[in-house]
């Protein structure tokens, strides 16, 4: 099973423009597991397979409109563009990357950013979920 957690760069913010997001995927089996983390193009968007939803802890609801910004995208991949993107993630060993929340959630809302207020957000990496992490709009 890979375990994920996260971590933000800041807990208070004026946008979530200005959240970037710690993805720590750690391999809590006993065997080494192969698995597609990254994008072979960085720039595509947000990571594979990355379900995020931000929650208004208000009413707990989840107020993202697309949780993943690469649902947005239409690139396809062939099995030969991805066959040396994977990654041997070792028994017990973490694997790290970063990404702006921007390119992770698509908040869709009429507006620029979310109204001031406090927020959770959660990330799975297929079905597996996060720790949720909390942060202020001011």
């Amino acid at each position: 099973m890979i375990k994920i957690h996260i971590t933000i760069n800041q807990d208070t913010v004026s946008s979530i423009k200005n959240i970037i997001v710690n993805i720590a995927a750690s391999n809590e089996t006993d065997t080494t597991q192969k698995i597609l983390f990254d994008k072979p193009i960085h720039s595509l968007v947000g990571p594979w397979a990355i379900y995020a939803t931000v929650f208004d802890t208000k009413n707990a609801n989840g107020i993202t409109m697309r949780d993943a910004t690469s649902m947005l995208g239409s690139q396809i991949f062939t099995e030969d563009m991805v066959k040396d993107k994977y990654t041997s993630l070792s028994p017990k060993k973490s694997l790290n990357i970063t990404y702006p929340l921007s390119k992770i959630v698509y908040v869709g809302h009429e507006f620029k950013d979310l109204p001031k207020g406090e927020y959770e957000l959660q990330i799975s990496y297929y079905k597996n979920k996060s720790n949720k992490v909390k942060f202020y709009l001011n």
